[in-house]
């Protein structure tokens, strides 16, 4: 049985239910197993070039500072760019078990004991809740991970890698960060139409990507930015305000990472 603490994110209101999350409170032996077992993926990952080379979470000499240089580097060498900061709803709460499952088998080539022991591991858990001395009733999971695991973060980038895919199939840049997705694209004013139709087209695709893997986007959390110079963004007034929800540009925008806030000024 998985036992939950409730933790209080820093830094938010005390009285705002969202700012907790469920921390697994897993013994030491279950650390050092899944300790094993993450650097023996992480091995079969890079040996076959499976690792998601977008995604700078949860991997060895990649942090928010990495997630961040390769934005702003992208975005350096467009005269134009258009940025838009979506974010994951409570991803590790709605991790569906058996296409994590099927991801691994048919998409990274674990089999056999292996995915047998991933089965074991991501299914047929328990949780309960302690406050001060008192235990809630056992409750089954039928969905999502344990955060305060080892394992776990590498399990979420695995999960998560299809997305990449589906957004550089539109033609997109873009980079990964935990349940932050950063996509962008170079504007000009000759194919603006054009580009802002593969944003709202992947922006679309994704969207039901997310639905059919049980997870989904933070509408409270969707920040769009045009960058580059007020000359060359005063061109693109026109194009404003865009698509279904008649989005219309920021002039700043706060992109998160795992533990810094960065404010991007143009």
């Amino acid at each position: 049985m998985t036992m939950q603490t409730l933790f209080l994110k820093p830094s938010l209101p005390a009285n705002d239910l969202s700012s907790y999350r469920l921390i697994s409170n897993l013994s030491f032996i279950s650390k050092v197993l899944e300790k094993v077992v993450s650097c023996l993926l992480n091995v079969h990952l890079n040996c076959n070039r499976l690792s998601n080379v977008f995604h700078s979470a949860y991997k060895q000499f990649h942090f928010t500072e990495t997630a961040l240089l390769k934005v702003h580097n992208d975005i350096s060498l467009n005269i134009a760019t258009t940025l838009i900061l979506l974010d994951l709803s409570a991803p590790f709460d709605t991790i569906d078990y058996s296409v994590l499952l099927d991801l691994a088998s048919d998409c990274y080539g674990i089999s056999g004991t292996a995915l047998t022991w991933i089965h074991s591991f991501s299914t047929n858990s328990f949780q309960s809740i302690q406050i001060r001395n008192r235990f809630s009733k056992a409750v089954p999971l039928f969905c999502s991970v344990s955060q305060g695991s080892v394992l776990v973060p590498i399990l979420f980038n695995l999960y998560t890698t299809p997305l990449s895919s589906l957004i550089h199939s539109h033609k997109l840049d873009l980079h990964l960060y935990a349940d932050d997705t950063q996509v962008y694209i170079s504007l000009s004013t000759a194919d603006t139409n054009i580009s802002l139709k593969q944003l709202g087209d992947c922006l679309s695709d994704s969207s039901g990507w997310m639905t059919n893997n049980k997870l989904r986007f933070n509408a409270n959390k969707k920040d769009f930015i045009i960058i580059g110079t007020s000359r060359k963004r005063s061109k693109f007034t026109l194009f404003f305000p865009w698509g279904p929800s008649l989005i219309t540009p920021s002039d700043t925008v706060r992109n998160h990472g795992q533990n810094h806030c960065y404010s991007l000024h143009y």
